[in-house]
């Protein structure tokens, strides 16, 4: 091969590449704020490594497969994103997945729920009897 078939050939090599190394440099991740949630409090979810300004789906999946939220984010300049739900008050207990898509690529993390630990109450306080002094039996 001479010299110009080898470079046509490394160019379009590249260009065909040039997609999938960009997904490969730059994977999609997607994060939470905390590991563990209880009913009511906000999830915060960010997401790096996509490609600039061009729309996700995010979708979180309860412990039974079920979708608990879904939205549609625009990444910045940079390719981050964020965005943030509620855990429902009658949400389930366990482990809820987050998968985001977009650009081509894919991306999930995992978050709990959990049950408040409510401890239980103190023993009441130990009442001291009068103490009453009494003869000794007269076998002792």
């Amino acid at each position: 091969m001479n010299a110009k078939g080898f470079s046509a050939c490394l160019l379009l090599t590249l260009l065909l590449l040039t997609p999938f190394l960009n997904t490969y440099a730059n994977p999609l991740t997607v994060s939470t704020d905390q590991s563990e949630y209880n009913r009511g409090n906000t999830v915060n979810i960010s997401i790096s490594g996509a490609c600039a300004n061009s729309d996700l789906g995010v979708q979180v999946m309860n412990p039974d497969r079920g979708v608990e939220f879904v939205m549609e984010v625009k990444t910045d300049s940079d390719g981050k994103a964020s965005t943030s739900f509620k855990v429902p008050t009658d949400a389930k207990y366990g482990t809820y997945t987050v998968y985001v898509s977009g650009c081509g690529d894919t991306g999930s993390t995992t978050f709990k729920v959990v049950e408040v630990y409510v401890p239980p109450p103190p023993p009441p306080p130990l009442r001291l009897l009068p103490h009453r002094l009494r003869e000794p039996h007269p076998w002792l």
